[in-house]
């Protein structure tokens, strides 16, 4: 009696691999959507921020993007005020962040360029080490988690590789990143806040939001957090001695003539630095590289000065040319300024963008 029912098609190898494709090519899709639609950290107020910059129907003149020098020094409401004096009208926004590394700046300048409208001219960053090393940062957070997209990733087991390492080392450093843009590419452990973001399950704490409003900057003294003031007793009940000697010794070395060495770039990634410029450039953005008043000096950046791979450098870490910004009741902490002294660092930075853009009039 034949069977009620027909014998299953032959799966051929064809009828396979076309089948595996379209489940790779929707895995492919999903991943590229929510690679594209990740919510940005809560951390430092940066998915506030960064929503910001995106829906300003303005748009904005000039970027600042770096560590927490320039988000704890950088006041861009002073800045727009000692430049209109001037005679120049630009809209200014800092998208900083605490403990912000090469490769976060870059990711976050990349993508606050494509929100910032067709009125962005000028960028602020800071020079980069464009150090691979994680020892420094937490990465188990979704901060760090956020900026390993595939092309960062490549970049920085590129990098990893390419460091005076033990060859294990240098591997194991590699497949930290890389693993991390693997997760990232497959949306592994984004849920939680993917909801927090949707849900609104986290609301940014008030100074958060006023940091929205004073252009991105938010000082010191006016963040919530306890170890901010508690950093703060202990720079001025215990460290004011060390710090005052340190600046003795950055003295010293300012003061001494600049001699060229370009020996002290041989493990520089210069590959990384002139990629950031070349697409900066491309998008007919104007590149400036500033600075903040730091304890110390590091003498790489006098140094591509020298050799034509930064065009402006804005250098404030000179006690010096800047005594005010070294006067200990000017310090928060051994890196940071008090409030009062950074919108002064901000005015210093403004006249000096001036004096830039009045010299680029002049010669045109």
């Amino acid at each position: 009696m034949p069977s009620p029912h027909p014998p299953s098609p032959r799966l051929t190898l064809r009828t396979a691999l076309v089948r595996v494709a379209r489940v790779g090519l929707a895995f492919l899709l999903t991943a590229w959507i929510i690679g594209r639609s990740m919510p940005w950290p809560q951390d430092a107020g940066m998915a506030l921020r960064m929503e910001h910059v995106a829906s300003d129907p303005e748009g904005y003149d000039l970027l600042i993007v770096g560590p927490s020098g320039f988000y704890r020094g950088l006041d861009p409401r002073t800045i727009e005020r000692v430049l209109a004096r001037r005679g120049h009208d630009l809209r200014c926004f800092n998208l900083s962040a605490p403990g912000m590394v090469s490769w976060e700046a870059d990711h976050t300048l990349r993508a606050a360029i494509e929100h910032a409208g067709p009125r962005l001219k000028w960028v602020v960053i800071e020079p980069s080490p464009w150090d691979p090393d994680t020892s420094t940062q937490n990465v188990d957070s979704y901060r760090f988690y956020h900026w390993h997209t595939p092309a960062q990733a490549a970049d920085l087991a590129r990098a990893s590789l390419a460091l005076d390492l033990p060859r294990r080392e240098r591997l194991a450093l590699a497949w930290v990143h890389l693993q991390k843009a693997l997760e990232r590419f497959c949306g592994y452990g984004a849920g939680v806040e993917f909801a927090k973001a949707r849900l609104g399950l986290e609301p940014p704490a008030p100074a958060l939001v006023a940091s929205v409003e004073a252009g991105g900057y938010l000082p010191l003294e006016r963040d919530p957090d306890p170890a901010v003031a508690k950093r703060h007793h202990t720079f001025v009940t215990k460290k004011r001695a060390d710090f005052v000697r340190e600046i003795a010794r950055l003295r010293g070395v300012v003061q001494r003539p600049f001699r060229a060495n370009p020996a002290i770039l041989e493990d520089y990634d210069l590959a990384a630095h002139r990629r950031q410029v070349r697409y900066l450039e491309e998008r007919g953005l104007e590149v400036l590289h500033v600075v903040a008043p730091y304890a110390a000096r590091d003498q790489r950046w006098p140094m591509l000065e020298h050799l034509g791979e930064i065009e402006t450098l804005l250098a404030f870490d000179d006690p010096v040319r800047f005594p005010t910004f070294y006067e200990v009741a000017n310090r928060f902490d051994r890196q940071h300024l008090t409030e009062e002294a950074a919108r002064a660092f901000s005015a210093a930075f403004a006249r000096a963008l001036a004096d830039e853009l009045d010299a680029r009039a002049s010669a045109d």
